[in-house]
């Protein structure tokens, strides 16, 4: 396990509240590691069939030890608790099923949602805070504005962020940042085991599980602090809300940077303007323009690709655009991203098919791809990670959506006049709920693209009236 802080004075422990967590030693042998990795892949495959039931205070599952009480909100009195059926498609599960009261999650403390500020103006801030967002590069982007926010709230307060090794590149140095705990998740439920033991030896104050799914659920379940923060049932997914004790307040979906900024709401710290505070430092900047030293005139940048094959546009396409940018606007483009087989298969489609020789920087690493971010006059994205760290460092990104809702995951407040909408159906006014829709990536033109292109380009470059500030 890896921890990456400055100093800090020990602190005294909290004692974890035992009541919610069960006996003490819970979770903490090999055997319940092993059983917390075959929870997950064992509940999922049973949901699709609709057969997960949870009875008796336990996830039936095969799995006493896990001994996971249930804990009824204080807004609901009565012995069923049935949910209202929300949107699935955009990654929100279905709750269409109901709870049981029994004697135990009777006289178990009820987690309760939060429709008060937890800390009000006024009352001290919890000094020791955490955040469990570990890994999707576009989430970890949508939960820099939450961590700033708190920071500047309460600069004295000591914030700790569990990680994956790859985001945690993105995160690390972040001035909102004092401690990264990265968590191995490639070594399977040894990675498990050292993140426990990793964080039994630091207590906390207040929780924040900004990541809805059962994997971040049960590393929240792992930390000890007597407010343990999540998002509602609805919005919650893979039991998650079984390792909170308390839950933002239900409400409709909206823009998915919106239902991260909920969480200032909950533990009273203002909003504020979002920032986000990435930019590359003069190394990375460096190393990025001898990447793409040589090129002339203005640089667009491509994001080949993403892992979900349905968000990607045709290499075909990309290619087109960047034979016509060189041939109109004297423009040299430049391929981004990692080495994955789907990247590295799009990068090579692109090569194959123009002669506008792109500079191919995929495999530049995440530090130094900021750099070239930096350096791009605009850049060319479907729905990813790096096409929101585009958004968040000021530089004009093209949007390219037709498998995702742009009005749930599109750019927050910047560059919305740049994205390219092959999601909806004309005039069609869709829903902020609206699911993926497959195979719509291919709506998306190549004048479509140029024309957003030539838009940014005069509206954002350097030598246009109105000149964009980094970092955001």
């Amino acid at each position: 396990m890896l921890s990456l802080s400055a100093s800090h004075p020990t602190v005294s422990a909290t004692e974890p509240l035992r009541r919610l967590h069960g006996p003490a030693d819970l979770g903490v042998n090999l055997l319940d590691e092993v059983v917390a990795l075959l929870v997950q892949p064992v509940y999922r495959a049973l949901r699709r069939r609709h057969l997960v039931v949870v009875v008796r205070a336990r996830l039936v599952l095969l799995v006493p030890q896990l001994d996971i009480r249930l804990r009824q909100p204080s807004n609901q009195g009565a012995k069923r608790l049935t949910h209202a059926d929300t949107p699935d498609e955009v990654g929100h599960r279905r709750a269409g099923g109901r709870r049981l009261m029994t004697e135990s999650n009777r006289r178990a403390p009820a987690a309760t949602t939060a429709t008060a500020a937890l800390f009000p103006p006024g009352a001290p801030f919890p000094p020791r805070v955490c955040v469990v967002m570990l890994s999707a590069l576009g989430d970890v982007v949508h939960a820099l504005p939450v961590v700033i926010a708190i920071k500047r709230h309460a600069p004295e307060c000591r914030l700790t962020w569990i990680l994956q090794p790859g985001p945690a590149q993105l995160v690390r140095g972040h001035r909102a940042v004092d401690e990264i705990v990265v968590f191995e998740r490639r070594r399977g439920w040894r990675g498990f085991a050292e993140l426990r033991r990793t964080l039994r030896t630091k207590p906390f104050d207040l929780v924040l599980d900004l990541q809805p799914y059962f994997k971040a659920g049960l590393i929240t379940w792992m930390t000890r602090a007597p407010v343990k923060l999540g998002l509602d049932y609805a919005r919650a997914r893979d039991l998650n809300w079984l390792f909170t004790t308390r839950r933002i307040p239900a409400r409709p979906l909206g823009h998915i940077q919106d239902q991260f900024l909920e969480f200032l709401d909950a533990v009273g710290v203002p909003r504020g303007e979002p920032e986000w505070g990435l930019a590359p430092t003069p190394e990375e900047r460096a190393a990025a323009r001898a990447i793409v030293a040589g090129a002339e005139g203005p640089l667009v940048g491509f994001v080949v690709a993403t892992s979900k094959q349905a968000k990607n546009w045709l290499p075909e396409r990309y290619a087109e655009v960047a034979t016509r940018l060189a041939a109109e606007r004297g423009a040299r483009c430049v391929l981004l991203g990692d080495t994955s087989p789907i990247e590295r298969a799009a990068a090579d489609a692109i090569l194959a098919r123009t002669g506008a020789a792109p500079i191919d920087a995929l495999g530049s690493g995440l530090r130094v791809t900021l750099g070239l971010f930096d350096a791009c006059d605009v850049v060319v994205s479907p729905d990813t990670g790096p096409f929101h760290i585009c958004v968040a460092m000021n530089v004009p990104a093209v949007g390219l959506y037709g498998y995702t809702n742009p009005k749930r995951v599109g750019p927050y407040r910047r560059f919305g006049e740049l994205v390219v909408d092959g999601y909806g159906d004309p005039g069609e006014d869709y829903s902020p709920a609206a699911g993926y829709r497959p195979g719509r990536m291919d709506r998306i033109t190549t004048a479509q693209v140029l024309e957003r292109i030539g838009a940014a380009l005069a509206r954002y470059s350097p030598g246009a009236p109105w000149r964009r500030s980094r970092p955001g």
